[in-house]
């Protein structure tokens, strides 16, 4: 299933808002969390050993803004979590997860946005307590 299709089924079945990057191929996806609070998932595909994949990624803040115990607490709990992994990207700490496009279900995709989403607000919470959606 090609991207665009898939992204839409995923944010039908999520429940939540998306909106194109003109200025790159991700789609962000907006999320409700509990206390009124939002976060922003992107979305974005790409090829790998002539395999198509979408990637899913969430920030919780600037690497140089978050203490180094915070640091070892987020790689400390990769290995808990149910979908994706904490990461640094561009500066940043996010919650990253991958799923292959080709057979992917949609309902797997929901789940893992939905799960990232609440997983990367509750840590932003509970890290700066601002809610940078």
């Amino acid at each position: 299933m090609e991207f665009e299709r898939f992204i839409s089924l995923v944010s039908e079945m999520a429940s939540v808002t998306s909106c194109e990057e003109s200025e790159s191929e991700e789609t962000v996806l907006t999320l409700s969390t509990p206390g009124g609070r939002r976060q922003m998932v992107r979305a974005y595909p790409f090829d790998e050993d002539g395999r198509s994949y979408l990637r899913f990624y969430t920030s919780i803040g600037k690497i140089t803004d978050l203490p180094k115990q915070i640091l070892r607490t987020a790689m400390e709990l990769n290995s808990s979590l149910t979908h994706g992994a904490f990461a640094l990207f561009e500066g940043q700490v996010v919650l990253v997860d991958t799923m292959e496009l080709e057979g992917g279900s949609p309902e797997e995709g929901a789940r893992i946005l939905g799960y990232l989403g609440r997983m990367a607000d509750s840590f932003e919470k509970m890290v700066s307590g601002v809610d940078r959606g």
